[in-house]
């Protein structure tokens, strides 16, 4: 009868009413995230985290096709690698503040929550960033400080400080795993369907060559560098220097 089809009905609202997609039940659960939302957390789509974003791309991309060819062939520090090694140190340093607030997406739910983030970021990422970070600035400071005197004491230390200082600075190539995390949050944010096949090609593509780079860049510093018994090493045998 028509009273029992209302009854019915009137049965059926009440139940999705209390489940948590539907009716007063969404509603509750959009006011419970937004509870979670603190006002000092950064969105990832926010244009300062999409500037920030950029200027870390672009200073990695730098730093790390930079890095390998300057250690091989030992160029001196000068000029615009003066100025990169004051900036890298300060700018990872911001960033590894930033991180602290910049929410996250979670299969597909971005993340607000202040002691989530940072505990995420602490868990995953920190350690990582901070010792390559911490390498940059001793690296920075010391190669300054021993800048300023002179003399021949300063002449053996900064010898002795070369040494130290290639190894500091190889420990920033393990900022490649910074560069990946970049290239994931671009994927998963701005990255439609339709391109998301060419993008990992490409992604691909210059994972290859970054590592041909590398490989070069190594295989002449043993050439140069590396101890030999008779005293000639490969290059010389090439005639790579005549």
């Amino acid at each position: 009868t028509d009273s029992q089809k209302v009854m019915t009905w009137t049965h059926f609202d009440v139940e999705d009413a209390k489940q948590p997609g539907s009716g007063s039940g969404s509603a509750v659960s959009l006011e419970n995230e937004e509870e979670h939302k603190d006002h000092w957390t950064l969105e990832p789509n926010s244009r300062l985290a999409v500037v920030h974003l950029g200027i870390s791309m672009a200073v990695l991309v730098t730093e790390l096709t930079m890095l390998p060819f300057v250690l091989a062939w030992n160029i001196p520090s000068e000029g615009f690698l003066v100025f990169m090694s004051g900036f890298t140190p300060i700018f990872w340093t911001f960033d590894i503040c930033l991180n602290f607030f910049t929410g996250f997406y979670d299969r597909g739910r971005l993340e607000m929550d202040f002691s989530r983030i940072w505990k995420r970021y602490i868990m995953r990422w920190f350690a990582m960033d901070f010792a390559v970070t911490v390498c940059d600035w001793v690296n920075f400071i010391w190669s300054q400080t021993l800048g300023m005197t002179g003399g021949e004491q300063s002449t053996v230390k900064l010898l002795r400080f070369s040494k130290l200082s290639r190894m500091l600075r190889v420990v920033s190539l393990l900022r490649v795993s910074r560069l990946a995390r970049i290239l994931e949050e671009i994927f998963e944010c701005y990255v439609t369907e339709g391109h998301r096949l060419a993008f990992r090609l490409i992604t691909l593509l210059s994972g290859i060559l970054w590592a041909a780079h590398v490989l070069a860049c190594g295989w002449f510093a043993l050439g140069v560098m590396a101890p030999t018994d008779t005293g000639v090493h490969w290059v010389d045998n090439v005639g790579l220097f005549e």
